[in-house]
């Protein structure tokens, strides 16, 4: 079965991918690079939204599986860490460089994750079919092969895939769970942000969170519209995350380097200035045509992702209105 991309662009995939940033002892054979932040959790960087992982007495919780065609690669780094059996899967939302790797998963792990998770992967075949010949069309318009190529292949996928061969999570939740394995994990949803199934995982006793795509470290995020995604969304997101969790807290991006709250705290600068240069030219009767052509925010020029990401999260800024 081709790899689940489902709703996303392929310019996000490509430009937000930790592929993008070499890891200082990342192999030119080797896509991974595992860094080890407490005594049993670890976070994987690879070529998609980057995995966490925590190895209990009996268990490894993972979190995230990127790509399918690297989820062999993913469970071979567990491995060289623990014989203890994969046995839980959490999918922080609905991208196919967060979700790809489930068809390998599922032969031994429970993969769990919001309801709109599942939702929406179980949408994607129409929701590809209605949207894409679009995009085709405007990546064949733009010269752009590799686009029309990739619009091409998800089409055909779309046309071809059943319900039921789609990798989804099995075991969905409205609003949080925990799990216990001799470490006491948080798992809760929040507010549309980055999608309208945004989960994230909190390590208790580690201090370790991973916030999946609602944290792009010094990364432009793609902020999915049509996925339920909201600016503002992403604002109350990242307050409820910081009210919940420890001021030490070790913190894994979705894309970017693990870092600590503060790094957090800046990006959500980011979000509140996006919304703020937005809301200052809709009050003043700038039209979006014109703010889009004139809208800049200089100081987070070296983030990134900024070119190709920093106009549409303007936009939807922009849409948002007050």
């Amino acid at each position: 079965m081709k790899r689940i991309l489902l709703i996303l662009l392929l310019s996000a995939i490509a430009t937000t991918a930790p592929a993008q940033q070499q890891h200082h002892n990342q192999k030119p054979e080797d896509p991974f690079t595992l860094k080890k932040l407490t005594e049993n959790i670890y976070a994987l960087y690879g070529h998609g939204g980057n995995i966490g992982f925590y190895v209990g007495s009996n268990a490894v919780f993972v979190v995230d599986s990127q790509f399918r065609d690297l989820a062999p690669g993913i469970v071979d780094k567990i491995k060289s860490v623990t014989d203890k059996p994969i046995k839980y899967l959490l999918n922080t939302h609905h991208h196919g460089d967060h979700v790809g790797g489930n068809e390998h998963f599922l032969n031994f792990a429970i993969i769990l994750a919001h309801d709109n998770v599942r939702k929406r992967m179980l949408s994607s075949p129409q929701d590809i079919l209605a949207q894409f010949p679009k995009r085709l069309e405007e990546a064949r318009q733009k010269g752009n092969q590799d686009a029309a190529r990739y619009f091409e292949e998800q089409m055909e996928w779309a046309k071809k895939v059943k319900v039921e061969e789609i990798a989804a999570p099995f075991l969905t939740f409205d609003s949080e769970f925990r799990i216990h394995l001799n470490e006491t994990i948080h798992v809760w949803h929040t507010p549309p942000a980055h999608t309208d199934g945004d989960g994230v995982a909190y390590f208790e006793k580690s201090k370790v969170l991973h916030m999946g795509d609602l944290f792009f470290n010094k990364v432009i995020p793609f902020i999915d519209v049509q996925g339920g995604g909201s600016p503002k969304g992403y604002l109350k997101a990242i307050d409820l995350v910081i009210s919940r969790v420890a001021a030490e807290a070790v913190v894994i991006p979705g894309h970017g380097e693990v870092i600590d709250l503060a790094g957090l705290k800046v990006f959500r600068k980011y979000i509140q200035d996006l919304l703020d240069v937005a809301q200052k030219a809709r009050t003043t009767g700038i039209s979006k045509e014109q703010f889009l052509k004139e809208v800049e925010l200089p100081i987070y020029q070296d983030w990134r992702g900024y070119k190709d990401r920093f106009k549409a999260n303007a936009e939807a800024a922009y849409d948002e209105g007050s």
